[in-house]
């Protein structure tokens, strides 16, 4: 069993570096940082970010519009090259919301 544990955390391990980038050598493990808004109106707060050892800039698609990921992501890549670092961008997809109400009087009800 002990093969299977240690080749179980080398796939981990591998999976991780291709998500999230390798470990940088300063440190033992990345920095995530979750984009607000600022982050696509606002070029040098990025830079700021990239510049103070973010490894990996999180956009969170539940909120802002798809014009405002994409200023963030600009601002990522171009702070990255001028830092000459790698800087990985995840997108989070919003799953599904359920919305919960009262039904008005006499409403159909549908099973499924």
């Amino acid at each position: 069993i002990g093969g299977s544990v240690n080749r179980g955390a080398g796939v981990l391990e591998r999976a991780t570096e291709r998500l999230l980038g390798r470990v940088p050598a300063s440190r033992r493990t990345r920095f995530m940082v979750t984009l607000p808004m600022d982050a696509a109106r606002d070029p040098k707060f990025v830079d700021t970010l990239v510049a103070h050892g973010m490894d990996c800039a999180r956009i969170n698609a539940a909120h802002d519009t798809p014009h405002d990921w994409a200023a963030m992501a600009r601002h990522v890549r171009d702070a990255a090259e001028r830092h000459q670092r790698n800087v990985r961008i995840l997108v989070d997809l919003p799953g599904p919301k359920l919305r919960t109400a009262p039904l008005p009087p006499g409403a159909p009800i549908l099973h499924v």
